[in-house]
């Protein structure tokens, strides 16, 4: 649990943090912290015109603050979860696509 909070804590300040995941690491900012974001896209290497990225969500409610669902995309995340998820599903703020990890891990 103590590395679980210091992650918290880095990701607070608007840091990144590294953590495993099955097959690779993987990279994880605040996704609502915009100089965050820019950071993982400078650390990437990307531009984030071109490269969207992954956000992780608990819920079905915390998805759709940042995209639009139609009825397919809801009924994909009811049957399937909790368990890994991967939709692309297009921006309430736009019309690029957003990769949104759906996972029920609590590690």
């Amino acid at each position: 649990m103590d590395k679980i909070l210091q992650a918290v804590k880095v990701l607070k300040r608007g840091g990144i943090v590294v953590y495993p995941t099955d097959t690779s690491y993987g990279l994880a900012v605040d996704a609502l912290n915009v100089e965050a974001v820019k950071k993982l896209y400078k650390v990437k290497q990307r531009d984030f015109r071109n490269s969207p990225i992954h956000i992780t969500v608990s819920s079905l409610a915390q998805a759709k603050k940042s995209v639009q669902f139609n009825r397919q995309a809801e009924k994909l995340f009811r049957k399937f979860l909790p368990g890994p998820l991967t939709l692309v599903l297009p921006l309430k703020s736009s019309r690029k696509s957003l990769k949104i990890l759906f996972s029920n891990s609590r590690e």
